[in-house]
């Protein structure tokens, strides 16, 4: 169950850069105390799905059926890491890529891709706690303000009755 909610952890890695770091440059609207709540009941029904698949994959019990499985888990974390370096600007995404695919290769060519995926999750499984700490506490902060949509607009008003600026390029 541990490990189905790492990697439910894993796939919300998005979501939490947004919720938490709050780039509010990129966001139409602020999260409320239901954003926060919806995170946590998302990672636990994605974490029941993987757990529900790994069960019936054990009651199955092909090892066809398990190596597609194990194939398609290291394509997933393939995926999650590759995105997440997307949100670095000191990474160029290419070459990253391509030395992911290059470990990715040389994982397969030594048989050892399950066990390196199973130890990366196994690693990110601190970080259930952090995020549903942080995100139980911004649920409880935001609990007694308006649950209405707030735009990011409204936090840096407009005087709109000042002259339009124009930058000049030179």
């Amino acid at each position: 169950m541990i490990l189905s909610l790492s990697l439910a952890n894993l796939c919300f890695y998005n979501v939490i850069f947004t919720l938490f770091y709050k780039n509010f440059f990129f966001m139409r609207y602020l999260p409320t105390t239901n954003s926060y709540l919806a995170l946590i009941f998302s990672e636990i029904i994605l974490a029941l799905f993987f757990l529900l698949i790994w069960e019936l994959i054990i009651r199955i019990n092909k090892p066809w059926v398990t190596k597609t499985f194990k194939g398609l888990l290291c394509f997933l974390l393939f995926i999650i890491i590759g995105d997440a370096a997307t949100n670095f600007k000191f990474i160029n995404k290419e070459l990253f890529l391509l030395g992911l695919l290059f470990v990715t290769i040389v994982l397969i060519w030594f048989k050892k891709t399950a066990k390196v995926a199973m130890a990366f999750i196994t690693i990110a499984v601190p970080f259930i706690v952090l995020i549903f700490f942080q995100s139980l506490l911004g649920a409880v902060t935001h609990w007694n303000q308006n649950n209405e949509i707030e735009s990011v607009n409204t936090l840096y008003p407009v005087n709109n009755s000042a002259p339009p600026s124009v930058v000049d390029d030179f």
